[in-house]
This record gives C-alpha cells, structure tokens and sequence, in this order.
C-alpha cells in the first residue's frame, strides 16, 4: 500500500526546523533555527516544488530564496504558519517547530537532510540540480541552433515519426540554455558540459519544471538536470 501523505497547498506557508537543511543552505535561507516554505507546486505524488527563505518576506527576492525540491514525506515535519503560531516569540516558534520534527524523524529516523545540490531523495539513482535559466540564455542557445525541415515539420504538423528527433533538439537546447545561465558557476557548468557530452541516446536528464514572469516582465524557466551519478561540483 502507498504511503498517505499529508496535503500540501500553494496557499499556506509552513514552517520548518533548520535542521532539515544542510550547513552552507542553513546559513543562507533560516534564522533562529527555522525556515519558511512557500509551495509552488506539486511535482508527483512523492515530490513538490518549493521556495525557501529564512523570512516570508523573502520568497520573492532571488538574492535571499531558494528553489527546491521536497519530498511529501519531509513536509510531515511542517507546520503551517497559522495565525497562532504568528503571535509567537520567535524562540517559542522554534521550540513547537523542533518538538513537531522531532516526534517525525523519531517514526522515520532516515529522512534526508536537503541542501542546494542534494534537493530530494534519489530517484532511480539520479541527483536533481534546479537551474534558473533566463528568457536572455534561452535566446542564446537558441541563436546557436540549426533549425532543420525535420524539425520544423515535426513542431508544425506534429508528426509521430519525428517526435523523438524534436525533443532531442529541444533537450539540447536547453542544455546549451543552462550552460549560459551558468556562466558565473563554472564547476556548475562544467558538470553539466560533462553530462551533455557523456548522456546516452534515449536519457532523458533534462526538462523544464516551471516558468516564471517576474514583476518586471522578464520570464525565467526553472530547468531540472538529473545527474545520474552523485555529482562533485
């Protein structure tokens, strides 16, 4: 039988203990030993797509959140931040948040810590990485791409035959897209230079999760790369 889960809403936001996080990802999205979560949206029946930050009033500001992955079983450990806990001191808030996880992690002992490169437990044994990829990088890679009759044909008509060579080219662009985004983490992007070069026919390690309009009209795709083997970056 399936694991029952508890529901997750785009409308709430919910609390965790710090210690859910690793060290460099704690320092940077908690405070007072708890982070905040804000959910995007549900993946899977295993997996949501959140943001984190160590105050609410971070979500959206990029240089202070985070996107990641969260298996449903670790938001066991939530709690939503209702009006009650609202009014608390921010050391009575941690001490409900900690006892809460505790008393989880004391029924499931192996939950996983998360941090930037390890967003969720394995799946079939590969590592999801969250690339931010602007609407500027996607138009670089695209600039860089041979647009072929097949191609075309495939995109227009929607020909069965030829599904397969478009989302190779559409895979391959968003690899090159990433590799753009990246130009500022090189050891990032160089793991990823070494997937696109070594990914064999027929693996899909790319896709794109979500897309996102900011205030100032500029569209960011979210992008997950899935690393078959535990990565070094």
């Amino acid at each position: 039988m399936s694991a029952q889960y508890p529901p997750v809403s785009t409308e709430n936001t919910y609390v965790f203990s710090a210690s859910n996080l690793d060290g460099d990802t704690r320092a940077s999205a908690s405070c007072g030993g708890i982070f905040y979560v804000e959910v995007i949206r549900a993946l899977d029946d295993e997996e949501v797509l959140v943001r984190i930050a160590s105050l609410p009033s971070r979500f959206y500001d990029k240089t202070r959140s985070y996107v990641m992955i969260f298996s449903r079983d670790l938001f066991r450990q939530a709690l939503i931040l209702d009006r009650d806990l609202q009014e608390l001191p921010s050391c009575d808030l941690r001490e409900v948040v900690e006892a809460h996880a505790a008393n989880i992690r004391s029924e499931s002992p192996q939950e996983p810590v998360v941090s930037h490169s390890n967003l969720a437990p394995s799946i079939q044994q590969r590592q999801p990485v969250l690339i931010d990829v602007p609407e500027e990088a996607l138009q670089k890679a695209l600039n860089t791409m041979e647009v072929s009759e097949p191609i075309l044909a495939a995109a227009r008509h929607r020909y069965p035959r030829l599904w397969g060579r478009l989302r190779r080219w559409i895979e391959l662009a968003l690899f090159r897209a990433a590799l753009f985004a990246l130009e500022q983490q090189k050891e990032l992007q160089d793991a990823i230079r070494r997937l696109l070069v070594s990914r064999r026919c027929g693996q899909r390690l790319i896709r794109v999760l979500d897309v996102v309009r900011e205030v100032d009209q500029q569209v960011t795709w979210l992008v997950r790369v899935e690393f078959p083997i535990p990565s070094t970056f």
